[in-house]
């Protein structure tokens, strides 16, 4: 079975016409930041910033509105806790996600799988320089203006599911749980890989590509889970 493979985002460009004037119109009142991040090397910051960097914010390509980007950081959460915790019957986890691993930062960090994030060499949490910036980059939009944004919003969202997750595991719901078939193809439900939402990309083997009718298109990303094997649930 192919690898499953997921695709690192940089979404920064298409932001920078529409929110210069933010840039000028002056921070957070009180010196308070409206949005804020865990240290990059921590866990829950770590995990907070590929959330951020896997899906469109406003006035990026592929943004639809803040709840469709919402669902998406937690569909992308979805794939790195069934990837850990939830292998369908039949498969082995390195088939499911690539590699093995007992957290979601083994698969976060593993050869091919989530463009621009890996390991040092010293073996600690690392990512590429144009992920850094680009977070950077929104931190900063978040934290110009007289209140808080969009932007903000956002970004602490991801922070505070990232915190959660690692404090009281999967919260949110699935929207992709109960899905038993896709066409015909019986399903294992539960997403179990996220690409660009292109009908180009599909990571191969038994994903099997979720569609815009069954809201497998979520911020910019097209979502895919398994074919059932025979005899399981």
């Amino acid at each position: 079975m192919k690898r499953s493979m997921t695709r690192g985002r940089w979404w920064g460009a298409g932001v920078a016409a529409l929110c210069l004037w933010l840039a000028a119109a002056g921070g957070a009142q009180g010196g308070e930041a409206f949005a804020t991040l865990e240290p990059k090397t921590s866990r829950e910051g770590y995990l907070a910033r590929l959330l951020i960097n896997e899906v469109p914010f406003p006035g990026e390509r592929g943004f639809v509105s803040e709840e469709d980007t919402r669902t998406a950081m937690r569909e992308v959460l979805w794939v790195l806790h069934g990837r850990t915790k939830l292998v369908p019957a039949g498969y082995k986890q390195e088939e499911v996600g690539g590699t093995t691993g007992t957290n979601v930062l083994d698969f976060i960090t593993a050869r091919r799988q989530c463009e621009g994030f890996m390991r040092d060499a010293q073996g600690g949490l690392a990512m590429e320089a144009r992920v850094e910036a680009r977070v950077e980059y929104l931190l900063k939009l978040a934290n110009s203006g007289s209140k808080p944004g969009r932007f903000a919003n956002l970004l602490n969202y991801a922070q505070d599911l990232a915190k959660r997750y690692f404090a009281e595991g999967m919260t949110e719901a699935d929207v992709f749980a109960e899905l038993t078939s896709i066409g015909g193809v019986p399903v294992t439900g539960r997403p179990y890989s996220w690409m660009a939402g292109q009908d180009i990309y599909h990571p191969g083997g038994s994903f099997v590509r979720i569609p815009d009718s069954l809201r497998g298109l979520l911020g910019g990303n097209r979502f895919f889970t398994l074919q059932r094997k025979d005899g399981t649930q």
